[in-house]
């Protein structure tokens, strides 16, 4: 694989890796960090890398298997543990237009927030980055049944319970 092809194939989806690593890591910094140092990795295996059938799974698998390590190693803390979800993309157009969605989107983003980090994890990947669910399943070495399960349950609970805090608004107001 030369220069350009791993431009067009790998590094192209750093964008992508990138949220992975955010998300893992809770700091822009070490994402960075952290998908420079994949990116360096996968250059140095090019050639291998240039026979794998899933480039795409293979970079976001190996992005967050890197970002547990580094979780894991005694060497690197959490810099923002108590930080919360900030900068995910936004999903709704006209954000800035409608104070009833900014609220609606603050409260699905504080709902997040106090999900389980696999439950977390699983509902970012699809319904904010668009991972269809085999890609999910490589990056989450959860089986596709396991994680549309997952997926379900958590937008069941953050359903009922955005449901939950608005009739307790309505109560008050």
């Amino acid at each position: 694989m030369n220069d350009t092809e791993f431009q067009q194939k790998v590094v192209s989806l750093s964008k992508n890796a990138y949220l992975i690593a955010v998300r893992l890591l809770r700091s822009e910094e070490d994402a960075k960090d952290a998908v420079q140092e994949v990116m360096i990795k996968l250059w140095d295996k090019r050639k291998k890398l240039e026979k794998h059938p899933n480039i795409k799974g293979f970079l976001f698998l190996t992005t967050r298997n890197y970002c547990l390590d580094l979780i894991q190693t005694s060497k690197w803390k959490f810099k923002n543990a108590n930080e919360k979800i900030e900068n995910l993309p936004l999903i709704l157009s006209e954000q800035n237009e409608s104070n009833f969605i900014e609220e609606r989107y603050q409260k699905i983003k504080t709902e997040i927030d106090h999900l389980p980090e696999i439950q977390k994890q699983i509902i970012l990947l699809r319904d904010f980055d668009g991972f269809d669910f085999e890609e999910i399943a490589k990056i989450t070495n959860l089986k596709v049944e396991h994680i549309r399960v997952l997926l379900s349950r958590t937008r069941k609970k953050i359903r009922e319970q955005l449901t939950k805090t608005e009739n307790n608004e309505q109560k008050t107001s």
